[in-house]
């Protein structure tokens, strides 16, 4: 995967910034933005994985697990959750 040229040139010229300043603030932007592209790598890392294994390995049911914890939950309180995440109460059965 190519990198974005528009990233590289503001990470470019924040290194050289850096360089020039040797301001604390401008090394905090250096930091950042490594953060950043570290997170990205992870995230289009853990998107390919989720889209390119197997439906029932080990590492896609974990995928799975994070990203939907509602996988886990029995229809009962799956229902519950999925009514108060867009603010709703699910009536209580009659006995």
């Amino acid at each position: 995967m190519k990198p974005n040229p528009t990233i590289v040139a503001n990470f470019r010229s924040l290194v050289e910034q850096s360089r020039k300043t040797k301001s604390d603030v401008t090394f905090q932007d250096v930091n950042n933005a490594l953060l950043f592209l570290k997170s990205q790598r992870e995230h289009q890392a853990r998107l390919f994985a989720r889209i390119c294994l197997p439906p029932h390995s080990p590492c896609s049911q974990i995928l799975i697990e994070r990203y939907n914890p509602l996988t886990s939950l029995t229809e009962e309180e799956r229902i519950r959750k999925t009514a108060n995440r867009v603010g709703l109460d699910v009536p209580k059965e009659a006995e």
